[in-house]
């Protein structure tokens, strides 16, 4: 699972695809969102081995990606 703001997804679309070709399957919000933005992080949060926190100033001020962290913190997930 990817997590970032939106104004950084140009780089995140191209670090995502990175990964995919090399065999990493990756969940990204805009690929694979449906239904509550919460739910859906939370679920892909969840389902995750590992969570890529991309984090910037924007990231640190954004509601919904502090609530991903959090999700991301209580529970086994690794956090790169």
């Amino acid at each position: 699972m990817i997590s970032y703001q939106w104004a950084n997804q140009p780089l995140i679309k191209k670090i995502r695809d990175s990964l995919q070709e090399n065999g990493i399957k990756c969940w990204m919000d805009i690929d694979d969102m449906q239904g509550s933005t919460l739910n859906a992080m939370a679920r892909a949060v969840e389902r995750a081995d590992i969570v890529l926190i991309c984090y910037s100033k924007k990231y640190y001020d954004s509601p919904n990606c502090r609530a991903g962290k959090c999700i991301a913190g209580k529970t086994r997930t690794v956090q790169i």
